[in-house]
């Protein structure tokens, strides 16, 4: 609970240092800003730039020198508007120049981006946290990730998630998931061959952990710049501990998944998987997954996201729901 209260702290704290950065900002709209890292702001007139300081011409203060390492991040007044302090000037001359500086360390990560995108290789994060007092005190937090590379005729994907709810003081949601899928392309052909596995670990489930593995051929159905579909099936196996059915289990499995991207800006991800014991095929189980994604800023590879994972078992233990639906917001980091 100690943990949550902290989140709590520092996100209000996010909040208010932001509303602080706006109203700054909103007042004094007409002058270049920069931020340090101690969260203090100051605005003025960018005159000189170099690898190691930035110059800046400030109302009262005069000309101030900023190390580099002490900044932040720097927010420069659009081209073609001119302070009022830059008025007087601009008559006897042209303006000092204006340069954006960004924060070194974001510049290597920009690098290492590029990098990364040149090498075939794509990795994101997300984050949300939600938050409810009243009559329930309950909170939410959700993080998950995902990393791929693509190079030759070979894909590899894996993606991990952990959700964790608090309701009252009491947990109600402890769960953590774990996917890898490789698939193997056939030169000029759109059949492909997949192996697929998944770690899931549940607190609230008839069985605390389960690992699946699944093989076989995949055919890409649709490829186009703006959307693709592929189809999957084979055979595999579920090993589940801390359950009624602790022996393994040979399964197979059928499914697709899709991407389409309808603008620039937004992506729609689905997924939906059938699983079925192939000497039972009243045990089986479905893993369906949305996904929206917001580009919000190019420049930070930042996006909102909504998403939705269900999950559906034919055979859970007494009291046990046998559908499990999480919806989540929040916001995805691309690097």
């Amino acid at each position: 609970m100690h943990s949550y209260r902290r989140l709590l702290d520092q996100f209000d704290a996010v909040l208010r240092i932001g509303f602080v950065v706006i109203m700054a900002t909103t007042a004094l709209s007409f002058a270049d800003e920069i931020m340090l890292k101690g969260g203090d702001v100051i605005h003025g007139n960018i005159i000189e730039q170099t690898e190691d300081a930035v110059l800046l011409e400030h109302e009262d203060l005069g000309q101030i020198k900023i190390a580099s390492t002490r900044i932040a991040s720097i927010l420069v007044a659009p081209d073609g508007t001119t302070p009022p302090s830059d008025q007087a000037e601009s008559e006897t001359g042209p303006p000092a120049p204006r340069h954006l500086v960004k924060e070194p360390e974001f510049e290597r990560l920009k690098a290492l981006s590029a990098w990364a995108k040149e090498n075939g290789i794509s990795s994101s994060i997300d984050m949300s946290f939600t938050s409810e007092t009243g009559n329930t005190d309950e909170t939410s937090f959700r993080v998950a990730g995902k990393l791929g590379r693509e190079y030759s005729n070979i894909k590899l994907t894996s993606d991990f998630s952990y959700y964790n709810k608090e309701s009252d003081g009491e947990r109600t949601d402890d769960k953590f998931t774990l996917g890898l899928v490789r698939d193997s392309a056939f030169t000029d052909s759109d059949w492909f061959f997949f192996m697929m596995g998944r770690y899931d670990y549940d607190d609230f489930e008839s069985w605390r952990q389960r690992a699946a593995f699944h093989l076989g051929p995949g055919y890409k159905l649709i490829q186009t710049p703006d959307f693709h579909m592929d189809l999957r099936g084979g055979p595999g196996v579920r090993k589940e501990w801390d359950s009624d059915t602790t022996d393994p289990e040979i399964e197979g499995i059928i499914g697709t998944n899709f991407k389409w991207k309808p603008t620039r800006r937004q992506t729609f991800s689905f997924s939906t998987f059938f699983y079925a014991v192939l000497d039972d095929f009243d045990d089986n189980r479905t893993r369906t997954t949305f996904d929206w994604d917001y580009l919000l800023s190019d420049e930070m590879n930042l996006s909102f996201v909504l998403g939705v994972l269900h999950e559906y078992q034919a055979v859970v233990d007494p009291g046990k729901d046998e559908n499990d639906t999480r919806v989540h917001t929040g916001f995805r980091f691309r690097f």
